[in-house]
């Protein structure tokens, strides 16, 4: 059933950039037929309380004078830490997470469990892929996504050089959120919800023991016996903020914000639509649950394993300790 399942799969994604081609997609760096221009909950600590309206007059005098100082300060707090740890000594690792649209000068950095999912289907709106969410099953939007970041790749030719100009340049974003609920969000999304790995059997997963199973989850993860898995690494170093320059650092406490200000500076348009929602409430209210139950040593052990983050973002721990 399995080899089924993956034929289909992949007969999915070559059909999908089949369309993507014949249709004359250049949203990303693939050649064109239409002549566009182409190439090879938790709040943090200065959480704002202004809410853009890209519907009003005088919206990029209202972004300029009110929002850029606030991104300003983000991306100067990320360069102290960056200096303050020598965090950009050696050569920058990859661009595999990266994703550009050269239509809109736009770059965005994937970073699983802070509103990743959202942004693909944003990117996949540049195109004229068909939307393969109505057959309902996670494997056609697995596919849908894997094609999505095919088109949107940079290209494997550039060199570094080129492409941190490229990333530099361009209106380029990544989003981030408090450490603490992001681990949550992942043990929900990965071990609750669905079987992902063999993570439910590492923590004797059971549902009338959920909270004793986040705890054996917390452990493994400081313990780094759950291997350098996407969806629980450390934001500094998965979007390489200390080689890169990005102009719009995200928060989830400030998405919509965030989100707008990127639509109003590219042009793309503003409407942003949650897609994906984890079982058992917000992962706000769940993370102080589930942190009510951990033991103080372990969650300093946790604030240590996530240092950079919280000190690089902005955020606090203490509020978690009882």
């Amino acid at each position: 059933m399995n080899l089924i399942y993956r034929f289909l799969i992949g007969f999915v994604v070559l059909l999908l950039i089949f369309l993507s081609n014949f249709f004359g997609v250049n949203y990303g760096f693939v050649q064109v037929k239409n002549g566009q221009n182409s190439t090879t909950g938790i709040k943090s600590m200065e959480e704002n309380d202004l809410q853009l309206n890209l519907d009003g007059e005088g919206t990029d005098s209202f972004l300029q004078q009110n929002y850029k100082p606030i991104l300003n300060a983000r991306k100067k707090k990320v360069k102290e830490v960056c200096q303050k740890y020598n965090l950009a000594s050696g050569t920058i690792p990859n661009f595999r997470n990266i994703f550009c649209t050269f239509q809109y000068k736009f770059c965005y950095c994937i970073t699983p469990k802070v509103g990743s999912t959202t942004w693909i289907h944003r990117l996949k709106e540049l195109t004229n892929l068909p939307n393969l969410t109505r057959f309902e099953s996670p494997k056609f939007e697995h596919a849908q996504k894997v094609v999505v970041k095919e088109i949107f790749s940079l290209p494997k030719s550039l060199t570094t050089p080129e492409r941190i100009t490229i990333v530099n340049d361009f209106t380029s974003s990544a989003f981030v959120r408090h450490p603490f609920e992001r681990v949550v969000s992942a043990f929900i999304d990965k071990i609750v919800d669905v079987k992902y790995m063999n993570w439910r059997k590492l923590v004797n997963y059971s549902e009338k023991y959920k909270i004793k199973a986040f705890e054996r989850f917390v452990t493994l993860l400081v313990q780094n016996k759950l291997g350098h898995d996407p969806h629980i690494q450390a934001f500094w170093n998965g979007c390489n903020y200390c080689y890169l320059d990005y102009e719009v650092i995200g928060k989830m406490e400030t998405f919509t914000n965030d989100s707008n200000y990127i639509m109003s500076k590219t042009g793309m348009k503003p409407s942003i639509e949650q897609d994906h929602v984890s079982s058992g409430g917000s992962t706000s209210d769940l993370t102080k649950v589930y942190f009510a139950k951990l033991p103080n040593t372990l969650i300093e052990k946790l604030h240590q394993w996530y240092k950079m983050d919280f000190e690089m973002f902005n955020y606090d721990h203490k509020d978690f300790l009882s």
